[in-house]
């Protein structure tokens, strides 16, 4: 069975090939398996159900669309930042409050904590900052929030300037998260398997090793099964590996027809939720993004 996904704006696919991604990868969060699992895990026909990361990008992704069908100039102002910050959070506050998935990590648990308790003092996250300093376990915690939040804005072309970070500090973020972003918008430029980026910028590897999985992933595979094989290490945050890979494969090569067998597997609801957010595009490629006084086209 289709879903059409093939027909649909660019944006769109990269959404669906994320939340695939996510699906396919978190059963295998942080566990040990060998290669016949991997196959069989690929091939059943059991039912999938995405994970927080595509809860995360859908975050973005909805505030964009939500943004462009009312945005008179067209471009990202203060206000439009705001109004972004606005429907981004609202949405993680409901999907939080509803517990539709149980996060396990500690900087995200606490994140939706604060802005779960935000929500029901204030309507508006307008003056929503998140409290980093309450635990001395923070400094020890990944944060990864930042990939899929952002992913949809990079994928635009935005530049990454103050108000990019500042949208980017509404969860954890750190130096990592920085050269994370960083590289990610250098390859959605370039398409490079081999970026190299100032080393001076870069704190630890433990969020870009992430990244550099899913790259090497693309990289080396000719099919979305050989892509998958190579996003899955053991004992590894699988989940956003192969939403990273799979959503970088549909950017460059375009939709796979294997990915629609994996569309099928998606739980009613979670699919149910992909097709509500697909209802506009992300953005369509009359919209323009005014950035330094330069026009930019997205290429959706």
């Amino acid at each position: 069975m289709t879903y059409g996904v093939e027909n649909m704006p660019k944006s769109d696919q990269l959404l669906y090939a994320f939340a695939i991604g996510d699906a396919l990868g978190a059963p295998l969060n942080f566990l040990d398996f060998d290669s016949e699992t991997l196959t069989t895990h690929w091939l059943s026909d059991s039912k999938l159900t995405y994970s927080s990361e595509s809860y995360l990008y859908l975050s973005t992704y909805i505030g964009l669309v939500a943004l462009t069908n009312h945005l008179p100039t067209q471009q990202l102002s203060h206000q439009s930042w705001n109004n972004l910050k606005q429907s981004s959070l609202d949405f993680i506050s409901s999907w939080a409050s509803q517990k539709k998935v149980q996060p396990q990590y500690f900087t995200l648990d606490c994140a939706l904590e604060q802005i779960i308790a935000h929500k029901i003092i204030n309507q508006s996250f307008s003056e929503f900052r998140l409290d980093k300093t309450r635990d001395n376990l923070f400094a020890l915690s990944i944060a990864w929030e930042h990939m899929p939040r952002m992913l949809p804005l990079i994928y635009t072309g935005i530049s990454l300037d103050h108000s990019f970070f500042d949208f980017a500090n509404l969860m954890h973020f750190d130096l990592d998260g920085k050269f994370t972003l960083d590289v990610l918008a250098l390859w959605f430029k370039t398409s490079l398997f081999d970026i190299q980026a100032n080393k001076n910028d870069r704190a630890t590897p433990r969020i870009h090793s992430t990244l550099d999985v899913a790259i090497q992933a693309l990289k080396y595979s000719d099919t979305p099964w050989e892509l998958f094989k190579k996003s899955q290490h053991v004992r590894s945050r699988n989940s956003l590996q192969a939403a990273l890979a799979f959503t970088l494969w549909v950017h460059k090569h375009g939709w796979h027809t294997d990915l629609d067998r994996h569309v099928a597997r998606l739980t009613k609801s979670d699919r149910e939720r992909l097709e509500s957010a697909t209802k506009g595009a992300l953005l369509s490629p009359k919209v323009i993004f005014v950035e330094a006084g330069v026009p930019i086209v997205c290429p959706c």
